[in-house]
């Protein structure tokens, strides 16, 4: 699913720069998910902006990954009700079709700090959530690390318990 995007030469966003060599398309043939610091649909701090999905628009883009917040901190509060009118707005007339959220970096499902684990289920559940609400197509995480965990099975089996709990709240 994607398109090629020899025309987004010289975009700019968010203190980055797309830029192909000289003469050549940016990908050729190859799906297009865009990074979020380009600002293609980033739905940074809980705020989506119509201007993210119509720069998607320009550049012919049809799916793109976004951080819903900081990548680095936790998401610890659910997003605010409209958080996503402006890009749910956008989004019909800006030729995307497939959105996807990328979780925060710091989600470990399998750690055995009680306060990490609880903030690691929280954090994804928000994201779910408002995955939902924006009409994403779906959510990457990274399950987690067992480097603190002595016992793989125990790491795995809470693991599955956090996935199971997100999954019925």
């Amino acid at each position: 699913v994607g398109r090629n995007v020899a025309a987004a030469r010289g975009f700019r966003g968010a203190g980055a720069s797309v830029r192909a060599p000289r003469g050549r398309p940016l990908l050729q043939r190859a799906p297009v998910v865009l990074h979020p610091f380009l600002e293609l649909g980033a739905l940074l701090v809980g705020q989506a902006r119509r201007g993210d999905v119509q720069a998607a628009r320009l550049l012919g883009v049809d799916t793109i990954q976004i951080h819903p917040t900081p990548p680095q901190r936790w998401n610890t509060k659910p997003f605010v009700p409209g958080a996503e009118d402006a890009f749910v707005a956008a989004r019909p007339s800006s030729g995307v079709e497939k959105v996807f959220f990328h979780a925060i970096y710091l989600i470990n499902l399998a750690t055995p700090d009680p306060q990490k684990y609880e903030l690691s289920k929280r954090s994804l559940l928000h994201d779910l959530e408002f995955a939902g609400r924006v009409g994403a197509d779906g959510v990457i995480f990274h399950v987690g690390s067992l480097k603190d965990e002595p016992d793989e099975t125990v790491g795995y089996r809470r693991a599955a318990e956090a996935i199971n709990w997100i999954l019925e709240t």
